[in-house]
């Protein structure tokens, strides 16, 4: 299963006079740096050496480092956020350090901000792990990517977001933050569950930038994304949400401004046309009651995916509005298959969620005859209301 975590790249480093290790280390990634003489053929070389050590992946991309928390171990069910799980700054600045002494010898730089990869493990022992199988695909780097779910209930319509990831062979960070806001924007969701909130067509390109002087995210959208007649003050705002989610995740920074602009001279500087989303300005993560996430949602599987016949974990998010658990269907070629409820474990346990919190749940599917699955799962609604679900299909050949 995906370690689920809402902080999608790398925590803030930490405080060199609680951390001392890490500012010793720190300082010799910088002596390292400033010492570096590009070689010719030293990026020919390294790649040779990881080729042959690891194999070749098949997007031809690899990860050279380990990312804190994002190794896909599976634990016991309550963990999420930012458990005790995750690996010490210490030993990755330690890595790091050994990648800049690489990045001497080679001729390239690695960037500070990662990419991620979707390889995900078995639990291990003492862990939680009951012999089941959990999702394991090659590294390819992926970015995540928000993207917007629509409920209707009566004559209003609810949004929220949900989360995707997107192959990727980007590397500088301005580029990984272009290509992640043009899949939220101009693409069609992955999941055709999912809808695109912003207007323009799908060839449209967000052009997007970390300002490293001023810690911020400058996404620049052109007229016709920030044009739709007839658009809703909550519309308005899951765009604007789904930017600045999708920008601090590729960052990794949850806290980071988010400054939208539009490209070239704009008729109209209001998002939609709506007078309260006046854009230019700087805009961050909302939170707590405001949450726009979904209360529920799929971590794995992909959808429309093609799986092995196996029993596999899958993992779920959820939020303070799922608290009391998620209820679960399975289908195999249009027959329900197998149904229940998965318990959902804050960081805390049950009575420490508040809104805005986010816990995970796990499901143990049983896909070994092949057939067309889906998997739903949602969360009870108020009486007489839909709830929000979210479902993924694959196929077990």
């Amino acid at each position: 299963m995906s370690d689920e975590r809402i902080v999608d790249a790398m925590e803030p480093l930490p405080d060199p006079a609680l951390e001392p290790t890490a500012a010793l280390l720190r300082d010799a990634l910088a002596r390292e740096a400033a010492a570096i003489t590009p070689s010719a053929d030293g990026l020919a070389r390294i790649r040779a050496a990881i080729e042959a050590e690891q194999g070749t992946a098949s997007s031809g991309v690899r990860r050279l480092v380990a990312l804190p928390g994002r190794s896909g171990r599976s634990g016991r069910a309550g963990r999420s956020g930012r458990d005790g799980g995750r690996r010490s700054w210490v030993s990755v600045l330690a890595a790091a350090a050994a990648v800049v002494v690489l990045a001497g010898a080679g001729g390239f730089a690695l960037d500070r901000f990662p990419i991620f990869t979707g390889k995900t493990e078995a639990p291990a022992a003492g862990e939680g792990g009951d012999g089941t199988t959990s999702v394991n695909t090659a590294p390819v780097p992926r970015l995540p990517v928000y993207v917007v779910g629509e409920l209707e209930r009566g004559k209003r319509v609810e949004y929220r977001l949900f989360r995707e990831y997107r192959p990727t062979t980007a590397v500088g960070i301005s580029e990984r933050l272009s290509d992640a806001l043009t899949e939220a924007v101009s693409r069609r969701p992955d999941d055709a569950d999912y809808v695109r909130v912003f207007g323009g067509a799908g060839s449209s390109k967000v052009d997007a930038r970390w300002d490293e002087a001023k810690g911020e995210v400058v996404v620049a959208l052109t007229p016709a994304m920030t044009t739709v007649r007839l658009a809703t003050d909550s519309r308005a705002t899951i765009a604007i949400q789904q930017l600045v989610w999708t920008a601090s995740a590729v960052v990794g920074r949850p806290d980071v401004p988010v400054r939208i602009t539009v490209k070239g001279p704009a008729v109209n500087t209001y998002l939609f046309g709506r007078p309260n989303f006046e854009l230019g300005g700087v805009f961050r993560r909302q939170h707590s009651v405001d949450d726009p996430l979904a209360p529920v949602w799929l971590v794995d599987p992909e959808d429309g995916t093609t799986m092995g016949r196996a029993l596999t974990r899958f993992g779920v998010s959820a939020g303070y509005d799922a608290r009391d658990g998620v209820t679960w269907t399975l289908r195999r070629n249009d027959k329900k298959i197998a149904a229940g409820t998965a318990v959902v474990g804050f960081t805390g346990g049950r009575e420490a969620a508040v809104p805005g919190s986010r816990g995970t749940a796990r499901i143990d599917v049983d896909h070994t005859q092949p057939g067309f699955y889906e998997l739903v799962v949602s969360i009870p609604g108020p009486a007489g209301e839909p709830a929000w679900t979210d479902s993924k299909t694959f196929t077990v050949n």
